[in-house]
């Protein structure tokens, strides 16, 4: 058979293998709203169809997966909003289920976004159909290339809608039988041989007695994945040839596919002080005369494409350490050593954590509140209840919760604070920057064991980076609700991005003593950022919700609990992506705010005694939900009637006289800013009753969010009259968050109390009392 001019003729081979059932019908108008609305496109699936439907998926391979994505499970995110997450197959999957080339389509997608960043891998096929086209013929019809973001959006309705396949486990144990390492295991493929084993792989599998592909690559260079593609995918037998003449065949009878991995190190050239760099290729032989028909070469500039895979949640910070120390014999000393340095980062960190809402923080990215100066605080320990409020509030950080998520990260179930209080004695009070000194104890590990590629203290200044990397995650999961729930979210092993946090920005200032203020999507961004990647993006300013590969995180305050039942600054992880009707979107974002009142009303002064009941009828009103840029917007709805007055309009025929109602539009994010730093009551065990209020109190209503500080009556502490009223008790908050940091309308600011249900009226302005400064009672 003679051989192939160019990657165009060999297309024309294809084109015989194009499977059947593609073509186009018109009555698939409502498959095609509903595969746009979960992201894909009816068009460009057809188009990856017409590539990946022409191999034939292994029926083993065929059962398995869709035994395990064709399972659904959905669950209420906001029934406001009708609001769910969706986890399982979606319109992409459930059409491939039913037919076969689509399905074929959907398996290699998965595959390959979970190793591959979608972005560049789009890139690298749309590079497939542009090829095909300059290399056809002028008399050819020309099929227009679709485009990179199609491909894109195709390729990430494939991995959310397929997250539950295990394909770790089998490139792993591909990796195992390899005796290849588990970061070379992930490692992406060469563009080039991507583009080529679309073409030649189902041309092996049309004629596997006379075509055989011969690929040349290393270790590190997609093998593992070109092996679970090629074998247990398509099911062609491989014969996987080792640098160090270790020959391992996967399947049986002829070789469809063989396998060159070379060292990753390079050789020299005879005697020469130069190095050859042999770039990865992939060639289509016939077998009959062991001509090549087709051979394809990485060129120099050659755009690679970037490696996604993420690592689970749970162990998350031991599989970090151990991709930075190695796993030799004697390095386990080291790793739990580096542990052991994260917690105790962490928990001196702790100490010094105070909360101010992002809208109190200087423009200048400083982290230093308006109106603030950084003073020292007490030493290690529970927080006193009772620190100046001027000054803000120890951001609670429970020892409890600290050691939990160093125990779910590092998969230590038995670390203690036991084990750190040497580094506590140590480094407390130190800045524990990038110019930290290398501990003993580390420095004669390093001795022992010296590194392989560096010196030692650059090895300690890398190992020193990811301790305080890790640090911050450890902080952040102690803000996490159910760790155990959160064990398979998938996190990026590229800890860089944290850089640009605001935690990491004022450590990197901090000198070791002073105030470290935190805004309250602090731990929401990390992990953020974490889930989507490198090259993920969302809206930092007003995003609630982010979702990636079939996880969605989301702040606390989504959904409809009371203020009292909401943990502030923490973060909900759920398996899923977020859906409304049949639109899926991969982020929800709050809508602009509007309608800010300003009529804040005395009602009790000082002296004055009643029941402190709620006056103000507020509720929630319908809830907004729209569309924009690939995310829902949301907007939560406070109503409330204005007070009574006569009211003339005239309608028609007639007048009528009505009361107006006053909307307060916001989002989960506002919520979020105004519950941080909240303080609560503790619990009594009285009944509340008429309360005269003492001298500096007067109770309010109306809850103005521009001009409280125009009332008559100045007071020490404010008693917002909202019991057993939750919509009330939101909007009072959000009132005082705008008055006291959004637009500061006082000389100093002002701090909040939340009263719960097992505290009465009497103890929680006694407790409000006895702190110092000047206060809100919520209700």
């Amino acid at each position: 058979m003679p051989p192939f001019t160019n990657q165009f003729s060999l297309s024309l081979e294809l084109t015989r293998l194009v499977p059947f059932g593609l073509s186009a019908s018109n009555a698939i108008m409502s498959l095609a709203r509903s595969l746009q609305n979960s992201g894909s496109d009816i068009v460009i699936e057809e188009d990856l169809a017409n590539v990946f439907g022409r191999c034939r998926i292994a029926p083993h391979r065929d059962r398995e997966f869709r035994e395990v994505v064709g399972k659904h499970h959905s669950s209420t995110l906001s029934s406001a909003l009708g609001l769910t997450l969706e986890d399982g197959p979606g319109p992409t999957v459930l059409r491939g289920l039913t037919q076969p080339p689509y399905l074929a389509m959907v398996i290699q997608s998965s595959l390959l976004t979970f190793i591959h960043e979608k972005s560049s891998l789009a890139a690298a096929i749309v590079h497939v159909f542009e090829r095909e086209v300059d290399e056809a013929d002028s008399s050819q019809h020309r099929r227009a290339v679709p485009s990179q973001e199609g491909i894109f959006g195709v390729l990430r309705a494939c991995e959310d809608q397929t997250s539950a396949y295990n394909w770790k486990g089998l490139l792993l144990a591909v990796a195992s039988t390899l005796d290849i390492s588990e970061a070379d295991a992930l490692e992406p493929l060469p563009s080039i041989v991507l583009q080529g084993a679309v073409h030649m792989f189902p041309l092996v599998q049309s004629l596997p007695d006379d075509r055989i592909v011969l690929i040349d690559t290393h270790e590190g260079a997609g093998a593992c994945c070109l092996l679970v593609w090629a074998h247990h995918v398509l099911g062609l037998t491989v014969l996987v040839r080792k640098h160090d003449h270790v020959e391992k065949q996967f399947g049986s009878g002829s070789n469809h596919v063989v396998l060159d991995l070379r060292d990753k190190s390079l050789t020299w050239i005879g005697n020469q002080s130069t190095l050859e760099i042999r770039q990865p290729s992939i060639t289509l032989l016939s077998v009959s005369d062991n001509e090549p028909l087709l051979v394809l070469r990485s060129e120099p500039d050659e755009v690679a494409i970037d490696a996604t895979y993420k690592q689970p949640a749970g162990g998350y910070g031991r599989k970090t350490l151990e991709h930075e120390c190695g796993t030799e014999a004697g390095r386990e000393a080291l790793i739990h050593e580096l542990i052991l340095l994260a917690l105790a980062f962490a928990a001196i960190l702790a100490q010094h954590l105070y909360t101010r809402p992002r809208s109190a923080f200087n423009d200048n990215e400083s982290k230093v509140p308006k109106g603030t100066t950084t003073e020292g605080i007490p030493s290690r320990g529970q927080p006193s209840r009772h620190e100046p409020s001027n000054e803000g509030f120890r951001c609670q950080v429970p020892e409890d919760g600290l050691i939990q998520s160093a125990r779910f990260l590092f998969n230590e179930p038995d670390l203690s604070f036991d084990l750190v209080e040497r580094h506590l004695l140590a480094f407390s009070r130190q800045p524990l920057n990038g110019e930290m000194k290398m501990p003993r104890s580390i420095s004669l590990m390093l001795d022992e064991n010296p590194p392989k590629y560096m010196e030692k203290e650059t090895a300690w200044q890398s190992m020193l980076e990811k301790v305080r990397y890790l640090s911050i995650v450890l902080l952040t999961f102690a803000f996490v609700r159910d760790l155990e729930s959160s064990i398979d979210l998938p996190l990026s092993p590229s800890l860089g991005p944290l850089g640009q946090g605001d935690l990491m920005i004022s450590w990197n200032r901090w000198d070791g003593r002073s105030n470290i203020w935190i805004p309250e999507d602090c731990w929401f961004l990390v992990l953020a950022r974490l889930l989507v990647g490198h090259k993920g993006a969302f809206d930092s300013e007003s995003t609630c919700l982010v979702s990636d590969r079939g996880w969605s995180i989301f702040l606390s305050t989504f959904g409809d609990a009371d203020p009292w039942f909401t943990d502030a600054g923490h973060v909900v992880v759920r398996k899923g992506i977020p859906c409304r009707g049949s639109v899926r979107k991969h982020s929800v974002t709050d809508g602009p705010g509007s309608g800010f009142g300003n009529n804040w009303q005395v009602v009790h002064a000082a002296g004055q005694g009643e029941s402190l009941r709620c006056l103000d009828a507020v509720y929630a009103s319908r809830p907004l939900c729209g569309d924009r840029h690939g995310s829902f917007l949301v907007n939560v709805r406070f109503s409330q009637e204005k007070p009574a007055r006569k009211d003339v309009r005239r309608t028609g025929w007639k007048e009528e006289v009505g009361n107006e109602t006053e909307t307060r539009r916001t989002g989960y994010r506002e919520l979020f800013a105004a519950l941080w730093g909240v303080q609560r009551t503790e619990g009594c065990q009285h009944e509340s009753s008429e309360l005269r209020l003492p001298l500096s109190c007067v109770s309010v209503s109306r809850f103005g969010d521009l001009e409280m500080s125009k009332l008559k009556e100045k007071a020490r502490v404010y008693i917002c009259l909202t019991a057993q009223n939750s919509c009330a008790r939101w909007r009072a908050l959000l009132a005082v968050h705008m008055n006291s940091h959004v637009f500061p309308q006082f000389d100093v600011i002002k701090q909040v109390m939340l009263r719960g249900e097992d505290c009465c009226f009497q103890c929680a302005v006694k407790q409000t009392l006895v702190r110092a400064g000047h206060w809100f009672l919520v209700l």
